[in-house]
């Protein structure tokens, strides 16, 4: 099975990585304790480590399209991987469109900026249970994000269309482009590799989206029933 991630982005150099970006990482690896090991190598050692690099015979070292994904410019993103876009949507009950935002910025920023605007609507609404008064906010914030990381790491690069956050009166959907592996059924599950990004990889990024808890499953289902 083709692992996406790393394939050549051809022609990327590391003038198309942004050291910014790669600082990012550094401070959500080490505000998580993901990893602070990790955090503490130089860029191409933190790509390294992630498994997002290509040496060449000659013993060059290249940025493949998982090393775009992550910490890429915005140019080189539009460049090398030009299906990668989210959307952030809230649909009013008539269907006119409140907000509607579109993005290709790398993942960590991709996911900050998608979870900042989330942050905007998810208000808490304050109810009563006998004497007993709590503001729950509409979604919790553990749901929504590992709903959007599963989103980002597991969407199929190969297809077109947006990572999207969808809000409407009655519901908080996040989707992504794709579908099961090859192997896996709805009721049926298999670990496998698809066109997402490699393990190490996954596993890092994972740990720092998600606070550490490094588990993609943990809190969507309890969120439904809350």
């Amino acid at each position: 099975m083709i692992d996406y991630a790393r394939l050549p982005a051809r022609g990327a150099a590391w003038t198309d990585i942004d050291p910014q970006e790669i600082q990012r990482f550094r401070q959500l690896a080490i505000a998580s304790n993901a990893d602070p090991a990790t955090a503490s190598l130089d860029d191409q050692g933190i790509c390294q480590a992630l498994q997002v690099t290509i040496v060449d015979v000659d013993g060059s070292v290249h940025p493949p399209l998982g090393a775009v994904l992550l910490f890429g410019t915005r140019s080189a993103i539009e460049r090398h991987v030009p299906n990668h876009e989210t959307a952030f949507q809230i649909l009013n009950s008539d269907i006119s469109i409140a907000a509607n935002k579109f993005g290709r910025s790398p993942h960590f920023a991709a996911s900050e900026e998608l979870l900042s605007s989330f942050r905007a609507w998810n208000t808490e609404e304050e109810v009563e249970f006998g004497m007993i008064r709590v503001a729950p906010p509409k979604v919790p914030e553990s749901a929504a994000r590992e709903a959007l990381t599963n989103a980002l790491l597991h969407r199929d690069y190969t297809a077109a269309g947006a990572v999207r956050i969808v809000i409407t009166e009655d519901a908080f959907t996040v989707t992504s482009p794709g579908g099961f592996p090859p192997g896996v059924r709805l009721g049926f599950p298999r670990w496998g590799r698809g066109s997402g990004l490699p393990r190490p990889q996954h596993e890092w990024t994972s740990d720092s989206l998600m606070d550490g808890s490094g588990s993609p499953f943990r809190r969507e289902p309890r969120a439904v029933t809350t």
